[in-house]
């Protein structure tokens, strides 16, 4: 990756520095399949199958979801084509990273189950990539740092009780 490749013709995302660290950390390649882009709810784009539909008729609610799964199903299946030097060695779904928040906090009821949305995105990709200890890592969110509008504070909290093993001792 380079400037250029996310949403500004100037600038990276955190994903690059990710990927070389990763790399170093394990002293071999290390694929990083992104298949999200910001501004989209947790709660509503990306509700996971686990947390069942709000509005079965909209065709947009789950959709980032379905394009994730999809993303990630189309790029192993390609891998040869992606990975230099990759001469059919197989692979390992080793982590998910999931960084977002913003969008859920317009919400009332987004915020207030934001909490459910999460334990059941990570539980639904562990299931839908067969990985049931697949390690995931979430990136709080920070707006305002220390001061954080209720809003978000409420997110973070529940971003942080997902990673509280007497709440969530399954991760």
């Amino acid at each position: 990756l380079s400037a250029g490749y996310g949403a500004h013709a100037d600038t990276i995302g955190p994903e690059l520095q990710f990927g070389h660290v990763m790399a170093n950390a394990y002293g071999e390649q290390v694929l990083l399949i992104k298949t999200a882009m910001g501004n989209r709810a947790l709660g509503f784009d990306f509700r996971p199958p686990s947390s069942g539909r709000t509005d079965p008729n909209n065709k947009w609610e789950s959709l980032e979801y379905k394009l994730m799964v999809e993303g990630v199903r189309k790029t192993l299946d390609k891998i040869d084509k992606v990975v230099p030097g990759y001469k059919g060695q197989g692979y390992e779904i080793a982590g998910f990273a999931w960084f977002q928040g913003h969008k859920d906090s317009f919400s009332e009821e987004l915020i207030a189950e934001y909490e459910k949305n999460l334990v059941n995105l990570i539980n639904d990709v562990r299931k839908e990539f067969k990985t049931p200890k697949m390690p995931a890592v979430v990136a709080t969110v920070g707006f305002g740092g220390h001061n954080m509008a209720d809003k978000f504070l409420r997110i973070l909290e529940a971003q942080m009780a997902v990673g509280d093993p007497k709440k969530h001792p399954e991760f």
